[in-house]
């Protein structure tokens, strides 16, 4: 018995049986009594299972796994008084390289904690979109910070996005790395931040635009961040005890495989020079006739578009991506002048 002791005693609190652990108490959420039509938020974060459930792959290789415990416990037995926290997104010129999105956050009238933000272009290396779904994002994301994390809350959105990604997405988008997940930065430290807190966390979906003071009030937070002279700042990091990368060995697929691996190298492989140059031939065309300037995403998806045929839609790819014997390809000093006037067409 004594050996054992000093065996146990060499482990960090994180794995030591003898320590209260999270899973102790997590269970206890599905106690709770969610308010009419809202969802409770599953603070869980511990992981059960056969081994399979264990292991992860593709894991994020600048990320040093952690022996730190949660400290954290949900109380449901809390007096302090529900603070209901309306949320809402925005953004102008949404799909074009202009565009400008704000996220507004609502605790009542004349309440120190309302607010109106500006999203930042960037944070620190990550991209943010300019998106209206972004900006629904940043404000669920940064609602839980501005009261104390043992004060029981409720979410209320418009946005049907931000409710699937705190609750019937979340699990598959962690089983599967976010893989192919717009804005996964941004919904890794949201659900980061929900389930730091320590008292029940309810979501509400409410009609927009359909008279409710809440979601009023939040819209209009939201459309008056994108009039701010000054991005604002907001924060992505997740604490080390909180932070899951990598794809569930047993959700891996060989398609799931393929996507991770393209999605990686991706993010470290710049784009081909005369793919950049035909998407801001398009970009300039597209201001010139119509006054707006498509994203690189924007472009992507519209050729895409099940308007077109297939076969329209593979033409139009390859020529994105410069494949096909077009434009520039005929101005070649070798050619001859009436080969080399194949590079422009009045047509």
């Amino acid at each position: 018995m004594s050996r054992a002791k000093e065996l146990l005693d060499t482990l960090p609190s994180k794995w030591d049986p003898r320590k209260s652990q999270p899973e102790d108490h997590e269970g206890d959420f599905l106690e709770m009594n969610a308010p009419e039509d809202a969802d409770n938020f599953d603070y869980r974060i511990t992981t059960a299972g056969t081994l399979s459930d264990i292991f992860r792959v593709f894991t994020d290789q600048d990320w040093t796994p952690t022996n730190d415990v949660l400290a954290r416990r949900v109380k449901h037995d809390s007096d302090e008084r529900m603070i209901i926290i309306a949320t809402d997104g925005s953004c102008v010129d949404n799909g074009q390289e202009n565009a400008v999105a704000g996220a507004g956050i609502y605790l009542g009238p004349e309440n120190a904690g309302n607010r109106s933000i500006k999203l930042p272009k960037h944070v620190g290396d990550v991209p943010i979109t300019q998106s209206n779904q972004a900006a629904e994002l940043v404000a669920a994301k940064m609602a839980p910070e501005l009261i104390q994390r043992t004060t029981p809350m409720t979410l209320e959105t418009d946005s049907k996005y931000v409710i699937s990604h705190l609750t019937s997405s979340l699990k598959k988008m962690e089983d599967t790395g976010y893989t192919n997940v717009n804005n996964a930065d941004i919904i890794r430290a949201m659900v980061a931040n929900y389930r730091r807190r320590e008292a029940p966390t309810s979501i509400v979906w409410v009609k927009g635009h359909n008279g409710h003071p809440g979601n009023e009030a939040a819209d209009a937070l939201a459309g008056a961040a994108t009039d701010k002279d000054r991005e604002d700042a907001i924060a992505l990091e997740i604490p080390p005890e909180l932070k899951v990368t990598g794809v569930k060995l047993n959700a891996l697929t060989q398609k799931l495989a393929y996507n991770t691996i393209r999605q990686l190298r991706a993010d470290k492989t710049p784009q081909r020079p005369r793919t950049s140059n035909v998407l801001g031939q398009v970009k300039s065309q597209a201001r010139s006739l119509f006054g707006i300037a498509p994203t690189d995403s924007t472009i992507w998806k519209s050729i895409h578009s099940k308007d077109l045929e297939r076969k329209t839609r593979y033409f139009l790819w390859m020529i994105a991506n410069d494949a096909y014997m077009t434009g520039t390809h005929w101005d070649r000093p070798s050619y001859s002048p009436e080969v080399r006037a194949r590079a422009t067409t009045t047509r």
